[in-house]
């Protein structure tokens, strides 16, 4: 029976880092996203995400490396309904949080794990990895100047596209959470970008060598962000573990 208990508490935990992983892994795959109807573009765009702040925001994460990161990457799934038109470009542009979010400061919002406040503060910069040359967007806290789309890529005859954006912090900013509120924009194929399509606002909270529990606590909290609560299967199987821990002691 010892054995037996012993099995089924490994099991247990198992299934729960298990559940946990992978509710990590999916808030940091790519943002799957593309109109609601290829057909009527001007019903706009919609992502694949269930992660939402309490302000209904779409968010992602991703982790500074050196300084540097090129994730989300951006994709459609063609399978899942998720696409563009033949040649629509899409491209990645920055929204001011001061006047889009409760939460936000500017277009760098630099959370600060000593004092748990928000501030724009700080530089990213922001450049595409498809036209070498074109003139980057940098983000210095409360102003953006440069490029202000960032392609991400061109829909191909199908109406698939996927790319990436690389995001490079300034040489010595300190560990924090950075976070950046951004839009989708595209501009369906014959079209000069007078009436690009864009989606609503979505934060990407960049990790800054903070650990994983004030990352995952305090510092999205401040974006107005709880980390969802482990699915019904992950707490029948939590639940079955301390059932078996307790009958342990009781024999």
């Amino acid at each position: 029976m010892k054995t037996y208990i012993a099995l089924l508490a490994v099991l247990v935990a198992a299934g729960v880092n298990q559940a946990a992983s992978a509710q990590h892994m999916d808030e940091h795959t790519d943002v799957i996203f593309g109109y609601v109807d290829p057909a009527t573009p001007s019903l706009g765009i919609q992502v694949e995400n269930d992660n939402t702040s309490d302000e209904g925001y779409h968010y992602w994460e991703s982790e500074f490396v050196n300084n540097a990161t090129d994730e989300p990457g951006f994709e459609t799934e063609l399978d899942e309904g998720f696409s563009f038109n033949p040649g629509d470009q899409v491209f990645f542009g920055v929204v001011n949080a001061s006047a889009n979010s409760t939460y936000g400061e500017g277009y760098v919002n630099y959370f600060d794990p000593v004092t748990g406040n928000v501030t724009a503060d700080y530089q990213i910069t922001v450049a595409d990895e498809n036209i070498p040359g074109s003139a980057d967007l940098v983000l210095d806290g409360a102003t953006a100047s440069g490029g202000p789309l960032q392609l991400i890529d061109i829909a191909a005859s199908d109406g698939y596209t996927h790319g990436h954006v690389d995001f490079d912090l300034e040489a010595g900013a300190p560990d924090g959470a950075y976070g950046i509120l951004f839009q989708i924009h595209s501009r369906p194929a014959g079209t000069d970008g007078s009436a690009d399509i864009v989606s609503d606002p979505i934060w990407l909270i960049i990790n800054n060598n903070l650990s994983e529990e004030v990352y995952e606590g305090p510092a999205l909290q401040a974006f107005g962000i709880v980390e969802a609560v482990p699915e019904p299967s992950s707490l029948v199987l939590l639940l079955a573990g301390s059932s078996c821990l307790c009958l342990r002691r009781r024999r």
